[in-house]
């Protein structure tokens, strides 16, 4: 049986989470991907809100997704990534020399 859409989505949000892990991120996945998909967690006390959107499709904020990210700004040291299938890869590596290099 073909997975859903949904099984396919959560399914790369793994994926991510796993690829985040492996720089030594601790990372989360909320349920229901409220209010993001992930939350990663850097050793140098970085937050990562993480939006993940399989396949090409350009990845987007919701209004209250957002919101948050402003509110959480200016108290934490907090980023934003939006990956998708055709990016992630560069977005990964982009985070890799980041982390790395303040290390």
């Amino acid at each position: 049986m073909p997975y859903s859409a949904y099984q396919r989505g959560r399914l790369f949000e793994y994926r991510v989470k796993r690829e985040l892990e492996a720089l030594g991120l601790i990372v989360f996945r909320f349920a229901k991907s409220a209010p993001f998909d992930l939350i990663a967690f850097a050793p140098n006390g970085r937050i990562y809100l993480v939006e993940c959107k399989l396949g090409k499709r350009k990845p987007y904020l919701r209004d209250n997704q957002l919101a948050l990210y402003e509110a959480l700004r200016e108290h934490h040291d907090v980023k934003l990534l939006l990956i998708n299938s055709a990016n992630k890869n560069e977005v990964l590596s982009k985070l890799a020399s980041e982390i790395f290099s303040e290390a």
